[in-house]
């Protein structure tokens, strides 16, 4: 949203707001963000012909949309945080006391929380779409059986998965749209308690690119 340049000559702080482009009631909250998982590259999922158009490639993803990777949404998850820098060098030079800033490379992790209850385990879950990797692996490489898959010395976590995040208001118009891409799982850490009730997991993610994705309002 843009705030007008007219806010500033016409401020009047006890009539109107700062943005007078926010419409009241409407929020965009985490119960409205979907969180799926899919292939490295969003290249890679069924687009329908539209290579902009997230919707478009869920669609045909879930209904098998030729030879690309599916997309597959992640629930129980209880928190993401997605963290994305780009260090900043600091140069100075002699004969002044000012300085220049020269950015480096921009650099992402995503670090997840999740409970487990009677469905798949976190690393299942993220890396759901490949079940038939899995299975041709040997005992001694296999991710886990059934549904717990905590053995994170398998080459099938070597292999980079896409994030993506896709948010809407609690209209139902489209805020936005993330794939966050080539994400590497660094780890995997699960809580017991007695007196908690519930086995929670955690995963630190790393991504080298963080693409924005076209979607419609509506």
């Amino acid at each position: 949203m843009t705030i007008q340049s007219s806010v500033i000559s016409n401020w009047k702080p006890t009539s109107e707001h700062v943005d007078q482009t926010i419409d009241d009631g409407v929020t965009t909250s985490s119960s409205h963000i979907l969180m799926a998982v899919g292939p490295a590259r969003y290249k890679e999922l069924a687009t329908g012909g539209k290579s902009d158009n997230i919707l478009a490639s869920i669609g045909n993803s879930i209904t098998g949309g030729g030879q690309r990777k599916p997309i597959i949404g992640l629930g129980v998850m209880g928190s993401a945080v997605v963290t994305y820098n780009t260090p900043t060098k600091i140069v100075h030079e002699i004969g002044s006391t000012l300085q220049y800033h020269v950015p480096t490379v921009a650099s992402g992790s995503i670090s997840l929380s999740r409970i487990f209850l009677n469905g798949s385990s976190l690393m299942k879950a993220l890396y759901g779409q490949k079940l038939d990797e899995a299975a041709d692996l040997p005992p001694s490489d296999s991710p886990g059986y059934n549904e717990l898959w905590l053995n994170m010395a398998s080459s099938l976590f070597r292999k980079p998965i896409g994030i993506m995040l896709w948010f809407k208001n609690n209209k139902g118009e489209n805020v936005g749209a993330f794939y966050y891409e080539n994400c590497s799982c660094q780890g995997l850490s699960f809580s017991l308690y007695a007196a908690g009730g519930a086995f929670s997991e955690g995963t630190q993610i790393i991504f080298d690119k963080n693409r924005a994705v076209k979607v419609h309002k509506r």
